[in-house]
């Protein structure tokens, strides 16, 4: 086992809506980052994620992301994955709104 010093989540997109997703300890995904596998161990989070990328399931472009744990539970550590779990950014707004 190669303990790492960062923490890391399997992350991908589900096949059918294009939600972000991650991956549980019971082997399942949730929409949820709170609710996922925290990988203390290199070979264990690599092993996962060969897992789901060999498997025939519903999840595409899986990857292992890295997260802290703090006072306000697991949260991705880089402001890209951050931005894609909190959903789109982009929305009507001035005229657009007033189209729409």
């Amino acid at each position: 086992m190669a303990q790492s010093e960062v923490q890391q989540v399997l992350t991908g997109n589900d096949l059918q809506t294009g939600e972000v997703i991650f991956y549980t300890q019971m082997g399942t995904f949730t929409e949820d980052l709170t609710k996922a596998l925290v990988f203390d161990d290199d070979s264990e989070a690599s092993a996962a994620l060969k897992r789901i990328i060999d498997g025939a399931g519903d999840v595409v472009g899986a990857y292992l992301i890295e997260v802290q744990s703090g006072s306000k539970g697991v949260q991705a550590s880089h402001i890209r994955e951050r931005i894609r779990t909190a959903g789109p950014t982009n929305y009507f707004h001035g005229k657009q709104e007033e189209v729409r």
